[in-house]
């Protein structure tokens, strides 16, 4: 999946999920974390691409993390939810995942080749769940979002 399909799905699933623009914003950038990890060296879709790493951050890491700081916390449960749900959405395409083992078989749905016009199906459907989701839980409405907005520029000031 394209960089910005990765971004835009994150986006609206996580903001479905807590109504939250921050925490969707920072799962957004931690939804392209898994290419952005790779560098160069290591193989596309290999071990920045398998779940246990990041299991394992929410196993291992989190908590020690919660004991510095909870906005630390938050920064970085956030960013580990957008890895995975970037897997989640690779494992959608034909390409797939790395399951049991970073360098061994690849698991995908087959729903979309990266870069085609299945993808852009793919990402529309996903967006337009969310969205009804985010919609069913009122976080579309405009009091809600006056709200959200008017929070999130309180910690600009």
């Amino acid at each position: 999946m394209k960089w910005r399909n990765h971004k835009l799905c994150t986006f609206c699933v996580m903001f479905a999920a807590t109504g939250r623009l921050l925490p969707a914003f920072i799962a957004g950038l931690g939804s392209i974390l898994p290419d952005v990890l790779e560098a160069g060296l290591v193989r596309h879709r290999t071990l920045t691409h398998w779940p246990v790493i990041y299991v394992l951050a929410i196993i291992v890491l989190l908590p020690a993390i919660k004991l510095i700081s909870w906005w630390t916390w938050l920064v970085t449960a956030c960013l580990v939810v957008g890895c995975l749900l970037h897997l989640a959405e690779d494992g959608l395409s034909k390409g797939g995942i790395p399951l049991l083992n970073p360098a061994g078989r690849k698991f995908g749905a087959g729903w979309y080749v990266t870069d085609s016009i299945a993808e852009t199906f793919v990402v529309t459907g996903i967006v337009a769940l969310a969205l009804v989701v985010a919609g069913k839980r009122g976080f579309l409405s405009m009091d809600f979002l006056a709200v959200e907005i008017q929070w999130l520029l309180s910690w600009w000031k």
